[in-house]
């Protein structure tokens, strides 16, 4: 029988084997058996986890794809990150808030499902129409809306103090005036060429604790 010694990293992603996500891991050989989690959730049998490298466990997953337990963990963990509320069950926000405010899903990607919220009556009428129909499963959250002018997505790992990977994201100029806020793949481009600011190593220094309080390798 032949004796395998280098191993091909089994990749779980969401996007297929068409993604990029695969082609990360296109050719490499490791010593050891291994297994990348890009936001899957399937678990291995045990017997099939014997030995195995783990990047990215079930439970990290889970942390991090539930939005709503994300915020709550970054709360406990003292990460920056703009405050929020549950929309179910309120008719107007909480004291001390202003409009406007962002309506999130649970569970998203790419800006998919996100709403800016101006005043009472669109509040309102997102109640109505998005929160008192919606399936629980994926219930929507409202967050302060935050006007920056420059929008970074940054990978870290547990085992650099620097980045592994960043990009800026920026938005077509086609785009319509009251749509530029959301700033996805799908409205713009993520460029990796670009100056970064001064206060670049707080802000990596952020992701690296909110890599370790998710309990995520890699995100």
């Amino acid at each position: 029988m032949k004796k395998y010694t280098r191993f091909v990293p089994r990749v779980r992603s969401s996007q297929g084997r068409n993604g990029s996500h695969y082609g990360l891991m296109k050719g490499m050989l490791y010593p050891f058996r291994s297994i990348v989690r890009f936001g899957s959730q399937t678990k291995f049998r045990n017997e099939l986890m014997l030995g195995r490298i783990e990047v990215n466990t079930v439970d990290s997953i889970l942390n991090s794809s539930n939005k709503i337990k994300m915020k709550n963990i970054f709360k406990e963990a003292g990460i920056k990150s703009p405050k929020h509320f549950m929309c179910e069950g309120t008719t107007t926000i909480p004291t001390g808030w202003k409009f406007p405010i962002v309506a999130k899903l649970c569970y998203r990607s790419g800006g998919k499902g996100m709403i800016k919220i101006d005043n009472q009556e669109q509040y309102t009428q997102f109640l109505n129409e998005k929160v008192n129909q919606r399936r629980r499963a994926n219930p929507y959250y409202c967050e302060e809306y935050v006007n920056c002018k420059r929008e970074y997505r940054i990978h870290v790992s547990n085992i650099s103090d620097q980045e592994l990977f960043s990009v800026r994201k920026l938005v077509n100029e086609d785009v319509p005036k009251e749509k530029q806020w959301i700033k996805s793949i799908a409205n713009g481009a993520f460029v990796e060429e670009f100056d970064k600011p001064t206060q670049w190593p707080s802000m990596v220094a952020e992701c690296k604790k909110a890599l370790k309080a998710t309990g995520l390798d890699i995100g």
